[in-house]
């Protein structure tokens, strides 16, 4: 996992990005939420990136671990992201 270590209570969510234009545009959302996501790791805030899928339609799936939901929406919000869904996810 890239950024600061979550504690063993984080939990797994799952950013998905949705690129109006092009898959380019989806990797420039994947890197300002990446890069996000190590600036609050950096400032004390417990997430932390673990990986990204980028989809042939446009999309960019994002698993980023956090203590909370709340930790998650800051990074898309610090991110200038347009609105995507965050939902809880889990390894099989």
């Amino acid at each position: 996992m890239d950024g600061r270590p979550v504690s063993a209570c984080g939990e797994l969510f799952l950013v998905e990005l949705t690129a109006r234009d092009a898959a380019s545009d989806a990797v420039a959302m994947h890197r300002a939420l990446h890069q996000a996501v190590r600036r609050l790791a950096a400032g004390g805030v417990p997430i932390g990136w673990c990986s990204a899928l980028l989809l042939p339609d446009g999309h960019c799936l994002c698993l980023v671990q956090a203590a909370a939901l709340d930790d998650v929406a800051l990074a898309c919000d610090t991110a200038a992201l347009p609105v995507a869904a965050v939902r809880p996810a889990r390894l099989l």
